[in-house]
């Protein structure tokens, strides 16, 4: 943190150094937070297992494929309004309309 106060800067430069090294740093936090999720299905449906039997436990491998399925797609759409929703007043502005949506 010394280092970062003193060099007026904070996190770390993408953009610099080995690209192999950047994405292996940029991807350890994916990996841990992929295998705690993991981690807590297995004790789910152990769980689950043993207290509801195998119509409990279909029901939460369900779920969890479903939930699989939705985050990414989630992602995807918060990513594309990051992309669209920071040039909506320019747009404005050069075009006259309000809704970003209507531009292409």
């Amino acid at each position: 943190m010394d280092v970062a106060i003193k060099n007026k800067r904070v996190g770390t430069d993408l953009t610099d150094g080995s690209v192999f090294r950047t994405l292996i740093l940029f991807s350890i936090p994916l990996i841990m937070s992929n295998l705690v999720q993991q981690m807590y299905t297995i004790v789910d449906l152990m769980v689950i297992g043993k207290f509801a039997g195998s119509a409990g436990t279909v029901g939460v491998a369900v779920g969890g494929e479903i939930a699989d399925l939705l985050t990414p797609v989630a992602t995807a759409l918060a990513g594309a309004g990051r992309s669209i929703l920071p040039s909506w007043p320019v747009r404005e502005k050069k075009n006259g309309s309000r809704k970003p949506w209507e531009h292409s």
